[in-house]
């Protein structure tokens, strides 16, 4: 191999990748496919790696599941005071009478 020769592949194995648009594009929607529109984006323009994004997914998800878990707890004990009458708040009392009004009937045109 001659001196030209070399030089010439050295240079080709260490030119970097200029990144394209279809590049850009491509990476762009890797990350709002997986993390939605909002935080993929988000974290797409911030610069986050791919596996920082998949933690800070992973905690998202664990906070939303632990709301929902919350939420639906509560909806249980809801249900079961209902189900034994525990629940005061919903007692309507008595109905009033329906008393009909005295005098003359109304009549309509």
């Amino acid at each position: 191999m001659t001196e030209a020769e070399t030089e010439t592949t050295t240079t080709d194995a260490t030119t970097e990748h200029e990144p394209s648009r279809d590049d850009f594009a491509a990476e762009l929607r890797k990350y709002t496919e997986r993390f939605g529109a909002e935080n993929g984006s988000a974290w797409f323009a911030a610069g986050t790696d791919w596996p920082d994004a998949l933690d800070a997914h992973a905690s998202h998800l664990e906070s939303e599941l632990a709301a929902k878990t919350a939420q639906v707890e509560e909806l249980r004990e809801t249900l079961a005071a209902l189900r034994t009458g525990e629940d005061e708040a919903l007692d309507l009392g008595d109905p009033e009478p329906n008393e009909k009004p005295s005098g003359l009937p109304i009549r309509l045109k």
